[in-house]
């Protein structure tokens, strides 16, 4: 691994940094092998690790390093520049420990931001002063660095990058993370006083994954849930009317996936215009009677942007119109009641902005998923996705990650917005908020039908 040190011609001084000519920043890039270009992103907007497990972090790497004294060589990090410096303490976590440390909920939303394998953990805490970190590129593939406390606690201490632009200082947050790739050279300048501490992910390259790897679940599979997990998140209790409900759902699906797959999207904009014309007035029985089978599908893809439903409802009547699903053999294939084949009623503004037609090719295609995974969809496994959906629900109140992490807690929450007016008091209830969900754009796109 190149390096150079950023403590001559770059550092300390951050004027002199800002003042280096690019010129002369990409022969550095060049020299040490990195990519002007590479890919470097700082996230100080989000919070993936709250001051409590912080400190729980930064306490553990105090207690690992004051069980040594001397250091020994097993509190150097041998994979940085400056990893001989007594005063640079690297403390290696297994997968398991740092789950453990972190929590189930804060530990998959660090994995889910990620967003790819890692398979290295280290908790660093630095307090080499009168040093700094050479600039240099990394062997690990991805890492996702993230301080565990504030710049506010130390002079000094900070992150660097060599751009094609020149040298660019990445705003870091405690609790907040910043990705980098290994060929953005970076660097850290000299550490003047205090202390400074982060977490490090890391995916090396591996010829053979081990069985530490952490790969996160695509939103696109199921989950790992667990049967006969027991209910353990607060209010959790309160959401298990979900399992009899997600079931109903699937079941649900088989009825209206093969509708879905044989209809053009001429014929959903028909589908859209008899749910117009059941909701907009010429039927005053809204959320009363039982509508057909397109036109349920319609209002489930409806239901499934909370936002937009909500304002549509204010539009029409003032209020929110619930909905509670009913057995899938409920609704007829057809209803000649509400039969409207004039698609112009569809430019009331109570559906402005709204594209249903769209919202129920997603649903499409999300019903294929899960049919596929029918093996995952029995009781058992249910019921450990509401477990897990209340987790991801309850850490919405902290949280700036607003994507459950698999299909099959997708499909709880899918579930749990088909009883709006609940649904916004459990959201109040656990997190705090209306959590929205847009069921458009959340999965792949399904080509349009002609």
């Amino acid at each position: 691994m190149a390096r150079v040190s950023c403590c001559d011609r770059f550092c300390p001084n951050l004027q002199r940094i800002a003042a280096a000519a690019s010129e002369e920043v990409l022969q550095l890039i060049k020299k040490l092998g990195g990519d002007p270009c590479a890919q470097h992103t700082a996230h100080p907007e989000v919070v993936l690790v709250e001051a409590p497990i912080r400190e729980i972090l930064m306490r553990m790497v105090d207690e690992y390093a004051a069980s040594r004294s001397p250091p020994s060589k097993d509190l150097i990090d041998g994979t940085t520049p400056n990893s001989h410096l007594i005063g640079d303490i690297c403390m290696q976590l297994s997968i398991p420990q740092l789950q453990q440390a972190l929590g189930t909920t804060t530990f998959t939303k660090i994995a889910t931001f990620f967003d790819g394998p890692f398979d290295q953990v280290r908790i660093r805490r630095v307090e080499a002063h009168g040093q700094c970190v050479e600039f240099h590129t990394d062997y690990s593939k991805r890492t996702m660095q993230i301080p565990l406390n504030e710049e506010t606690a130390y002079e000094g201490g900070r992150l660097l990058f060599a751009t094609s632009t020149g040298i660019v200082q990445a705003e870091r947050r405690a609790g907040s993370p910043v990705i980098h790739v290994s060929k953005a050279l970076h660097g850290v300048t000299t550490l003047l006083s205090g202390r400074r501490y982060a977490l490090y992910l890391c995916d090396t390259p591996s010829d053979e994954l081990s069985n530490e790897i952490v790969v996160v679940p695509s939103r696109l599979e199921v989950c790992d849930v667990k049967p006969n997990t027991e209910l353990k998140i607060p209010g959790s209790k309160q959401l298990q009317y979900l399992v009899q409900a997600t079931i109903d759902q699937v079941h649900f699906f088989t009825h209206a996936l093969p509708y879905l797959q044989n209809s053009s999207d001429a014929a959903l904009g028909i589908a859209v215009a008899e749910y117009s014309q059941f909701v907009s007035g010429k039927n005053n029985s809204w959320g009363e009677s039982v509508p057909s089978l397109g036109v349920e599908i319609v209002w489930r893809s409806h239901l499934l942007q909370p936002s937009a439903y909500l304002r549509s409802c204010h539009m029409l009547y003032g209020r929110v119109v619930d909905h509670t699903p009913q057995h899938a053999s409920t609704y007829p294939l057809t209803d000649d009641d509400h039969v409207q084949t004039d698609t112009t009623v569809l430019s009331g503004a109570w559906l402005e902005g709204v594209d249903l037609v769209g919202a129920m090719r997603q649903q499409q295609h999300f019903m294929e998923q899960i049919l596929e995974q029918n093996q995952q969809c029995s009781e058992e496994y249910i019921v450990a996705a509401v477990e897990r959906y209340a987790e991801f629900l309850a850490s919405m109140r902290s949280s700036a990650v607003t994507e459950p992490t698999c299909l099959l807690v997708d499909l709880v929450w899918h579930t749990h917005q088909l009883f709006p007016c609940q649904y916004a008091a459990d959201c109040i209830a656990m997190a705090g908020h209306q959590v929205d969900h847009q069921a458009v754009g959340r999965h792949s796109d399904v080509s349009s039908h002609s």
